[in-house]
């Protein structure tokens, strides 16, 4: 699907993947961190219409966070344009009943707390799990 569709229909806090449809490059090579960006998956964070400041036009896009990808585990976040020549789909959703936290960034939201990777939610009791991953943080 498009960035457009995605910037549509994906909720905050759904997981979605992306990429330009090529393949991946060797390691060594400078091409594979240009290539990462382009291939990559992260949790929806914020959606930012189109907006004015000053003289200079920004388009819609929206942000999506990476986790696990910046020093010491932190996350790293990305923001894409909507008119990009990438492919999109979602990966996952927020489990139904999950409260998202969100905060006013100028005239968009943006999702705060996210829930924990898929696998945690799966085991045990969802309401244990959830206490345990609010507790942590």
């Amino acid at each position: 699907m498009s960035a457009h569709l995605i910037f549509e229909h994906a909720p905050l806090g759904a997981i979605i993947a992306w990429s330009d449809g090529r393949p991946c490059p060797s390691e060594h090579l400078d091409h594979h961190t240009a290539w990462k960006r382009n291939n990559a998956s992260g949790r929806l964070v914020r959606k930012t219409d189109r907006s004015v400041m000053g003289q200079a036009s920004m388009p819609v896009s929206f942000k999506v966070r990476i986790g696990g990808n910046g020093s010491n585990g932190d996350t790293n976040s990305i923001t894409l344009p909507i008119h990009s020549g990438l492919r999109f789909r979602i990966v996952e959703r927020l489990p139904v009943g999950f409260v998202r936290i969100l905060e006013q960034v100028g005239d968009a939201l943006e999702l705060l707390i996210s829930p924990p990777p898929a696998t945690t939610r799966k085991s045990g009791s969802a309401t244990s799990e959830q206490g345990r991953w609010f507790s942590q943080r």
